[in-house]
């Protein structure tokens, strides 16, 4: 693993038209070659033509898709590949009439669905008529006659008895439908009525189309949805039984085929002319061996690869491109007419970090993928994070669940939920153990075990501190008691984490604009940081301030020099910046305040169960329960609120320092098969 990507070069490679097949399956095959999609027009060179067969591949994909869709195959798990000439042979003698099979039965369950929800529909909307008990012909069909059935409250009847309106009243027999009513007017008086019991917070009932008594008509619709119930199980049967026999077959076929597809369209993403194809991208520089061989294995020496030049790839050189793609005229560049392309932030960045620390770069991601000159902060991340986030936990007891919750979401069959599913929940699961075991050492150090004091002058393990001479420093640290030195010890781990931004961003802004930008737009807060810590600790700390002190100076010229290199670098607005760096510095006293409501939380549970089994009896388990639940839903919180705060003072505090971001992540053209085998 590293601090920069994986070193990438740029190369062309131009194939004979009879070949590009061949050439297609072996790059495909490799897996190496990030391919650059072509612009129509650019160096005069028109797209390439779909492979013979595409389109054949592509419809039999379509309708392949469609089938396992209507089957509701996400995935499945073979015992081994299956070898595509029988699987083909086998999927393509059955083809046509398992999918008017499959198809038949989706378009039934879909009508029996819809029939469902109908049905349930109109018994929801059936229920008012029940709780009124009148039959259902007696709602409708009147000539004079208007009928209002709805829900209010309060008495609009009085009302409409003193406005001299007759009317019929209906309430619901239903104690708890009260404000349910059918009122029968004339029709004449419908506007009046409706303007009175609108001021009754009046809703209406929907309409019922049936006839006779509601509840024979509901136990009618009781038996038709049974029926329709009954016959979507069948179908649901049927579908299933269709899963089980040919569920894997089809999501084996579906990988072949889409692979086929991928790879007779390829050319869409080449330039062409009639006699060759055109392939412009990138290959890690180690592998351009391999490259090269697998090509002369596959096609011979019909081929030709151009190494594109470092100028370009470094970002020195802009590649000017015409809005139509193209080449751009003399006219189109004096009018400005062209766009620029940055070609080393369209380099793609393939990732140099091992495994044990993808789940962090996964947190840089979320951002944004590093750019292929920039340094990758994933290595800083890997130890900063956990740390932040054990400082603010501090338990021992909760780093060793922390550790026992990862190793059972390793080992357990639970495959996730939303993204964190797959590969990635194993990457989040080793990162919450990592978490706990930074949390032990942290519970060490301020001897906290479920928030009860283990050494120190009230320990329950050994009433005595622990002196580290290398340190000068008493253990362990009481949070509660020692609040001034964790704030101080939270703006050191500030400044320090700043300042290692702020050296990232020296490198950073020099290789996208120079040294002179590097040194008056970082190095310039470096001296402000360190100059203003110097002074402000003297003034806030010292008896007796004296400006001609040795130190004092020191951290006057430093913070005076930065000041004005930054506004040499950045102009007087630069200076509407600098409390932005004192609030910086301050928010990591987060990690001190976040850590305290925890332990606050576990030492009130501790507390009140401790009161609780102090009673003796049956509240000895009340006790013991009540303390169990309350850490349960600290752990949980802790899990969450550190988790979060740490992921703040990376992202705003500290990748604000040195991180732009935007760049392209490597995805190299074909992919390994899973469910197949050639």
């Amino acid at each position: 693993m590293g601090l920069k990507a994986e070193p990438m070069t740029r190369i062309l490679i131009v194939v004979p038209r009879d070949r590009v097949p061949a050439a297609t399956s072996a790059l495909y095959d490799l897996q190496l070659l990030h391919v650059h999609d072509h612009v129509e027009g650019r160096d005069g060179l028109a797209l390439g033509h779909p492979l013979p067969g595409a389109s054949v591949a592509s419809e039999m994909l379509i309708r392949l898709r469609a089938m396992i869709a209507t089957l509701d195959i996400s995935e499945v798990t073979l015992d081994m590949r299956r070898p595509i000439a029988s699987l083909m042979e086998e999927l393509e003698a059955k083809f046509d009439h398992l999918e008017h099979e499959i198809e038949t039965l989706g378009d039934n369950r879909n009508r029996l669905r819809a029939e469902t929800r109908n049905i349930e529909q109109q018994m929801t909307n059936l229920e008012p008529y029940i709780s009124l008990g009148i039959d259902l012909d007696l709602y409708k069909d009147y000539e004079t006659l208007e009928v209002i059935v709805g829900n209010l409250t309060g008495d609009p009847w009085k009302v409409l008895r003193n406005a001299k309106i007759p009317f019929e009243l209906f309430k619901a027999k239903d104690a708890s439908k009260t404000g349910l009513f059918a009122l029968f007017i004339e029709k004449d008086r419908t506007d009046e009525v409706r303007a009175i019991i609108g001021e009754f917070n009046f809703t209406p009932v929907p309409s019922f189309e049936g006839k006779g008594d509601p509840r024979t008509v509901r136990v009618r619709l009781k038996e038709k949805l049974a029926k329709v119930n009954s016959a979507l199980e069948e179908v649901e049967l049927d579908l299933k039984t269709i899963r089980k026999v040919h569920g894997e077959s089809l999501f084996a076929a579906e990988e072949h085929l889409s692979i086929q597809v991928e790879k007779a369209e390829s050319p869409l993403r080449c330039g062409g002319t009639p006699n060759a194809l055109f392939v412009e991208g990138w290959v890690p520089s180690k592998s351009m061996d391999d490259l090269e061989g697998t090509l002369t294995d596959a096609v011979g020496d019909s081929y030709h690869i151009e190494v594109l030049t470092d100028e370009e790839l470094a970002g020195h050189d802009k590649a000017a491109v015409a809005a139509d793609g193209g080449e751009p005229t003399s006219e189109e560049e004096k009018e400005g007419e062209v766009e620029h392309v940055d070609t080393v932030k369209e380099t793609p960045v393939l990732s140099t970090n091992s495994e044990g620390f993808k789940a962090y770069e996964y947190l840089i991601k979320l951002v944004s993928t590093p750019r292929y000159d920039e340094i990758d902060p994933t290595l800083f991340m890997y130890f900063t994070f956990p740390l932040f986030f054990a400082l603010m936990v501090g338990d021992i007891g909760y780093g060793i669940m922390f550790i026992i919750l990862g190793f059972w979401m390793l080992n357990s069959k639970w495959k996730g939920v939303g993204i964190v599913t797959g590969i990635t929940r194993r990457r989040l699961t080793k990162m919450i153990m990592i978490s706990g075991l930074f949390t032990i050492f942290t519970g060490l150090m301020y001897g906290e075990f479920f928030g009860i004091e283990l050494f120190s002058t009230h320990g329950v393990l050994w009433p005595h501190y622990l002196y580290v001479p290398a340190l000068d420093l008493y253990l362990p640290i009481n949070r509660l008691e020692q609040a001034m030195f964790m704030i101080n010890l939270c703006i050191y781990i500030g400044v320090a984490h700043i300042l290692l931004g702020l050296c990232m961003g020296i490198v950073n802004t020099n290789h996208h604009h120079g040294l002179k930008h590097a040194i008056l737009g970082k190095f310039s807060w470096i001296l402000i940081v360190i100059g203003g810590y110097i002074v402000f600790r003297i003034l806030f700390t010292a008896d007796e301030v004296v400006l001609t002190d040795t130190v004092m100076m020191t951290g006057l010229i430093m913070m005076i020099s930065g000041i004005v290199m930054l506004i040499a670098g950045e102009g007087g607005g630069g200076l509407l910046e600098l409390p932005g760096i004192v609030s910086n510095i301050l928010s990591y006293t987060r990690l001190f305040a976040i850590g305290l409501s925890s332990l606050g939380i576990a030492m009130t549970f501790n507390n009140l169960g401790g009161i609780m089994v102090s009673q003796g009896g049956a509240m000895i388990i009340v006790g013991l329960i009540v303390a169990g639940l309350g850490h349960f839903i600290n752990i949980l919180l802790a899990l969450l609120a550190p988790s979060l705060h740490a992921l703040r003072l990376h992202y705003v505090e500290w990748m604000t320092k040195f991180y732009t971001g935007g760049g392209k992540e490597y995805l190299p053209f074909g992919r390994e098969r899973i469910y197949t085998e050639v």
